[in-house]
């Protein structure tokens, strides 16, 4: 950075014109003054040494002295009293009594008029440096003492006319005076242009300063900005951490209780239950991705995904509420689909969650429609950079989605606040169907993520249809290996639905929450599998150690050692690689603990609360591999 400039940068120019302006009369003057009369006292001493009657030495002595200790006492006086002297010019005194000393020499040397004049001449030069006045003066002065003398004292040898002469020197004179007015001006110009230039440089250096502590203002606003991004980003991951681990508890065990014999009202109470903690659950997962997508921290996955396993999930979770109301729920897909393709199951299937949870809730009856077909031609260039640039994958593939319904269908005015977000079509609409409005907000981000639009026509009365056209890429001879069948956050349920479960998976599940122990243990056992539990991660070590396990279920908060570290323990101490497979669960459901737990070595990642479906295909997942290694 540049630093500050101080008060006293503002007189520096002056004060270096004021040091060189002394510098000038008290050094270099005299210096050229001393040179000078060297010159000419060498010229008079050659001048004696010519003369045919021979040259008195003590004399042209004398007057070499004379020439030498005038120009001496003249650099003494002016380094001594330069400045001290007042108004009194020492410069100006001095090149008057130059002249008398140079008449003096140039008499002693027989008053030759050329010398003379090329003195005076000099005279006239050296006052064109102190401005077109000083050059004048001294023209009509050094005139007037040649004219003077030559009448005074004749030349032996006459040459020009007296007149002509006298003429010729007022002359250049003149010349040498107006050249004197000419630098005057070059100089008054330049000193203004290094006035206006100094000028510009103060007002660059305020101009830079002001840049630079705007410069600092927007760093300490990014800083302040990116704190608070982190502080609401802490308090969203821990307000999800405290509400969905008893919201795992409420629905968890609400899954278990309609399971059991119950009354007719009994099962209705259960249903509404169930259907509060989903909904609830849906505005929680609905904040949290919204806040994610204003922030720019929401990134998409891109592994190879089963669109028959997404729409399986789908109809999952929505078939009983499309059943409950009397809706048709109805899956189209293309013969031609490819088994695999790249793209992110999870925010695939939040897409088309939220887009059959609108289709249902506005449908009273008839019937909702999921087709899915590929498009010819698709573009080797379309869709996101990643999915481009994909070494591994195949050809392009363009998979068009349709979400059709035959419900309350919308206006055109309606349409067009249909994406915005914690917006309703209308009022009243809000009152009867309820829902906070980001569903649909989110999926149009995310499907212009994913490299498309989502597009809707409808009409009043007649049903709405939302389609978009994902472009991606063909997987071909995808492996099975444990690095679809690893999956993101909540992406379990994404598992081929007929995945053999081969034989009773032996389970660890390793959770301090009582509540959470109890779901997780009477869920698993209700799938008919053998389960330990443990309540800190170095008993779960411990107890990986003691026996073998399929599957360890890991809980990421816990005491003595929390999950993470626990799944780094066992990787670390396995045999040969052979190790259960490892799940973690957590009720933070943000991107980064997603990472942290793939970057700790875990297979997968369940988010509380989780669904029967959802622990069921984790542990089918884990039955194939658990078969595959039997002997």
């Amino acid at each position: 950075m540049v630093p500050p400039s101080t008060s006293a940068d503002v007189p520096l120019t002056e004060q270096a014109r004021t040091r060189g302006l002394v510098q000038l009369h008290r050094l270099q003057i005299p210096l050229l003054r001393i040179a000078g009369f060297v010159l000419l006292t060498a010229v008079a001493l050659l001048h004696g040494l010519a003369q045919p009657q021979g040259w008195d030495a003590a004399g042209w002595l004398a007057l070499a002295a004379l020439n030498l200790g005038y120009a001496g006492l003249a650099m003494a006086a002016m380094v001594r009293f330069h400045g001290r002297t007042g108004r009194f010019d020492l410069t100006l005194f001095f090149h008057h009594t130059d002249l008398l000393v140079w008449l003096f020499t140039v008499h002693h040397l027989g008053g030759s008029d050329l010398l003379l004049g090329l003195l005076v001449l000099t005279r006239i030069g050296d006052s064109v440096g102190f401005g077109f006045r000083r050059a004048l003066y001294f023209t009509h002065l050094g005139v007037a003492v040649f004219v003077a003398y030559q009448v005074w004292q004749p030349a032996p040898e006459p040459g020009w006319p007296l007149w002509l002469t006298a003429l010729f020197l007022y002359a250049v004179g003149w010349h040498l005076s107006l050249a004197a007015l000419t630098i005057t001006r070059l100089r008054r110009r330049n000193a203004e242009a290094a006035q206006r230039a100094e000028a510009l440089v103060q007002t660059l250096d305020a101009r830079t300063r002001d840049l630079q502590q705007q410069a600092q203002d927007l760093e300490d606003a990014r800083r302040a900005a990116e704190a608070a991004d982190r502080a609401k980003s802490s308090f969203l991951a821990t307000m999800s951490h405290e509400i969905r681990t008893p919201m795992n508890g409420v629905i968890g065990m609400t899954e278990l209780l309609r399971h059991t014999p119950l009354t007719a009202q009994q099962q209705e109470f259960v249903h509404i239950i169930r259907d509060s903690g989903q909904n609830l659950l849906v505005i929680l997962n609905d904040i949290l991705d919204y806040s994610k997508i204003e922030s720019g921290r929401m990134e998409l996955e891109l592994r190879p995904l089963s669109v028959a396993a997404v729409l399986k999930a789908c109809t999952d979770l929505l078939g009983p509420r499309a059943a409950d109301k009397g809706v048709a729920l109805q899956i189209e897909v293309d013969p031609a689909l490819p088994p695999w393709v790249l793209g992110d199951s999870t925010r695939l299937r939040q897409v088309l969650i939220n887009l059959l949870s609108n289709a249902i809730k506005f449908t009273p009856a008839g019937t909702v429609r999921v087709q899915v077909r590929v498009l010819e031609g698709a573009d080797a260039d379309a869709g996101p950079a990643a999915v481009r640039e994909a070494v591994d994958a195949g050809p392009p593939v363009a998979l068009e989605w349709v979400v059709q319904d035959t419900g309350v269908g919308m206006t055109p005015e309606q349409q067009a606040r249909l994406f915005q977000p914690f917006s309703q079509v209308d009022a009243s609409v809000s009152r009867k169907y309820g829902g906070t409005g980001l569903g649909l907000a989110i999926s149009q981000r995310l499907v212009q993520a994913m490299g498309s639009q989502i597009g809707v026509s409808s009409q009043p009365a007649q049903g709405s249809t939302f389609r978009f056209v994902l472009p991606t890429r063909e997987v071909l001879d995808y492996a099975e290996t444990r690095s679809t069948l690893s999956m993101p956050l909540g992406a379990a349920a994404t598992a081929p639905a007929d995945t053999p479960s081969g034989r009773p998976v032996r389970i660890l599940l390793a959770e301090d929450n009582l509540v959470n122990q109890r779901v997780a243990l009477l869920t698993i056992q209700k799938l008919g599998h053998q389960v330990d539990v443990v309540d800190n991660g170095r008993a779960a070590v411990e107890a990986v150690q003691r026996q073998p396990y399929d599957l360890v279920l890991m809980d990421i908060q816990m005491p003595e050692m929390d999950g993470l570290t626990a799944t780094r323990e066992i990787i670390r101490r396995a045999p040969d690689g052979r190790r259960p497979f490892i799940v973690g669960l957590s009720a933070n459901a943000m991107a980064e603990d997603v990472q942290a737990g793939r970057d700790a070595g875990m297979d997968n990642y369940l988010s509380k609360p989780f669904t029967v479906s959802d622990l069921r295909a984790v542990i089918d997942v884990c039955a194939l591999f658990a078969r595959a290694d039997a002997p």
